[in-house]
C-alpha cells in the first residue's frame, strides 16, 4: 500500500476557515496547520504504522503528529489517530561533571526523544524520557536518571554523571525519571552527542 500526504491548498485552507468562523470557532492563526510539502510512503504493510510531524515549537521542541496505521477493513476508512509526541530532551550548551570533575563539552544543541552521551573512560549512555523497552531489541535499559529543570543526573555503578543545560532538559514536563541504557565498551576521545526519535538509532551496534 501507498500513503501519500499532499499540503492543504489555499482555497481549501480558506474555505475551512470561513466555516469554522461562521460557526464560532475561529482558528487562532490565519493558517491551517499542514505539510510543507509531498510526503509519500510508498511501501506501507498493513498495521504498521507511519508519523507525520504537524506542528513544531522550536522554542520548547514539542512536536505534534498524526500517526497513520493501515488497517484491513471491509470499510474504506483508514484509522487516523492524532496524539501528543513522546517526552522530549533537549540539551544545550552544556556542562558535565563525572564523580564531581567536569569535563569538557562540546558546544552543542540536540533534541529528540532520545538522546546518546559518549563520555571518555565510561563509555556511552543512551538516554530516553519513554519507555523503550518495546524498541530496545533486548538491551537493558534502567530508570535510574532524574531530571530537575535544567540538571540531568544519574549514578551507575561507582560513577555519578551530572549534566547542567541552559534550557529545561525535558521539554514538556520539566521534570521526571528517564531510562538510561549503559556500553562501557566503546571508549569515546571525547564528549560526544547526538539526538534521535527513535532508541534503536542510537544504540551501539553489538
Amino acid at each position: 500500500m501507498k500513503i501519500r500526504i499532499d499540503p492543504i491548498s489555499a482555497a481549501t485552507e480558506a474555505g475551512i476557515l470561513r466555516y469554522e468562523a461562521r460557526q464560532g470557532r475561529p482558528f487562532p492563526s490565519a493558517h491551517l496547520p499542514t505539510v510543507a510539502a509531498v510526503r509519500e510512503f510508498p511501501t506501507v504493510k498493513f498495521g504498521e504504522a507511519v508519523t507525520i510531524d504537524i506542528l513544531y515549537n522550536p522554542s520548547t521542541g514539542e512536536k505534534i503528529y498524526d500517526v497513520l496505521r493501515p488497517i484491513a477493513s471491509s470499510s474504506p476508512v483508514m484509522s487516523v489517530t492524532t496524539q501528543p509526541a513522546p517526552e522530549t530532551i533537549a540539551l544545550q550548551q552544556i556542562a558535565i561533571r563525572v564523580n564531581g570533575h567536569a569535563m569538557p563539552a562540546p558546544a552543542s544543541f540536540i533534541i529528540g526523544s532520545v538522546v546518546r552521551i559518549d563520555i571518555p573512560r565510561l563509555g556511552t549512555y543512551v538516554v530516553t524520557a519513554n519507555d523503550p523497552h518495546e524498541t530496545s531489541a533486548g538491551h537493558e535499559f534502567a530508570a535510574i536518571a532524574h531530571a530537575d529543570g535544567k540538571t540531568l543526573r544519574w549514578t551507575m555503578g561507582h560513577d555519578r554523571v551530572e549534566i547542567t543545560s541552559s534550557m529545561n532538559v525535558l521539554t514538556r514536563s520539566g521534570k521526571g525519571v528517564l531510562w538510561v541504557y549503559h556500553d562501557p565498551h566503546y571508549q569515546p576521545d571525547v564528549v560526544g552527542l547526538q539526538a534521535a526519535d527513535t532508541v534503536d538509532w542510537l544504540l551501539p551496534k553489538r
